[in-house]
């Protein structure tokens, strides 16, 4: 029976679980994912009988495949994470395009509290409030965006909720 580095060196000269890693992944996590691909097989205590069974390519299949989807894979903290920006979003950008900074030019106290509220939360409900505002539908902002309206719809919520408890909002009614 072969031991873990034998099987390492056997694999790392075969081409297909490369090729895997290229199919499932982006061209720029390919190698990250193989590598985390080799390192998943080293924690199998019964690698050598795993690999010599018929069907260990479809396990190999089935490691990367977890690797690069599972949001529990210690790949998709490492590098997927990022791919929740809004940049990764195909609608959020072309609406976001002109959406300004800060809603007015004009620094009443009402839009500079909002502001500032704005920016204290996370990007992603920010960004999607600012862009529901500026279409003034959520409908048409899922529909642009590929998000579901139910999420945009608790988003916005979540997001006026937050300036409403903030103590300095009782100023403003």
């Amino acid at each position: 029976m072969q031991s873990h580095n034998h099987i390492i060196i056997e694999i790392n000269r075969c081409r297909y679980y490369k090729d895997l890693c290229r199919k499932i992944a982006r061209i720029d996590l390919v190698d990250d994912l193989y590598q985390e691909f080799i390192l998943a097989l080293l924690t199998y205590d019964n690698l050598p009988e795993v690999y010599q069974k018929e069907w260990f390519s479809q396990f190999a299949k089935k490691i990367i495949n977890n690797l690069y989807h599972s949001q529990t894979s210690t790949f998709y903290k490492i590098y997927r994470h990022n791919d929740k920006r809004v940049s990764f979003f195909p609608g959020i950008p072309r609406v976001l395009e002109e959406t300004p900074d800060h809603f007015e030019k004009d620094e009443t106290d009402a839009l500079a509290f909002i502001n500032s509220e704005l920016d204290k939360m996370d990007w992603y409900d920010r960004e999607l409030f600012k862009a529901a505002l500026k279409l003034n539908s959520n409908r048409r902002l899922a529909r642009e965006t590929m998000i579901g309206r139910k999420s945009i719809n608790n988003t916005i919520k979540r997001v006026k909720e937050r300036i409403r408890k903030s103590p300095q909002f009782q100023q403003f009614l």
